[in-house]
């Protein structure tokens, strides 16, 4: 039973530790996306909880564009479900 509230303890300060890294890098980075990697394959958009990311099309034809910037909490599930390397987290003075 001891082991059990243990265990609950720690999963209930994991989670709220996270929680306090995420808003930090929420209010400190921004999602970047390298066109000349991106293929348009929409696996980031799917992964995208907060419906940051889009499709848009353009004179230079398809890709995924960041349509609500200020929905994006850092969370970096889209950077990781890119296999192309097209996505990553900056601090919002470098672009």
């Amino acid at each position: 039973m001891k082991i059990i509230i243990v265990v609950s303890l720690l999963l209930i300060v994991l989670f709220i530790v996270k929680e306090v890294f995420r808003k930090k890098n929420q209010n400190n980075k921004i999602i970047y996306i390298d066109q000349d990697k991106c293929t348009g394959c929409k696996v980031c958009i799917k992964k995208c909880r907060r419906d940051v990311l889009a499709m848009i099309k353009d004179e230079k034809g398809h890709h995924v564009d960041i349509q609500n910037p200020q929905n994006c909490t850092a969370c970096n599930d889209c950077v990781h479900a890119c296999k192309f390397q097209a996505l990553s987290l900056i601090k919002r003075t470098e672009k």
